[in-house]
């Protein structure tokens, strides 16, 4: 099993401008969830994974674990030794005994 991911590098202003719309839309999103919560009502607090991402992505950046293409930010990144990591995943029996994955 071969695992390839490719994809055209974004420039920095089209990550800057992703990140910006990303923010903006996560911060209109908690808007809606504080007043709905204001209300008495269950807001969906869960939905702030971008935050999370964010610092993922900054970590693979700043630790040199991020392999091309680069910037990992926007996107599921590949890392330094995925194909390892491929290779030990296609040994486990779970993935060998998998129908679909």
């Amino acid at each position: 099993v071969t695992f390839f991911f490719h994809t055209m590098p974004e420039t920095e202003e089209e990550r800057l401008r992703s990140d910006a719309i990303a923010r903006d839309r996560m911060a209109d999103h908690m808007a809606r969830v504080e007043e709905a919560e204001a209300r008495g009502e269950t807001g969906d607090r869960g939905a702030w994974k971008w935050a999370i991402r964010k610092r993922v992505w900054d970590h693979m950046e700043e630790h040199g674990i991020a392999a091309l293409p680069r910037p990992v930010h926007h996107r599921i990144p590949n890392f330094v030794n995925a194909e390892l990591t491929a290779r030990q995943v296609e040994q486990l029996p779970e993935f060998r005994q998998a129908k679909w994955v």
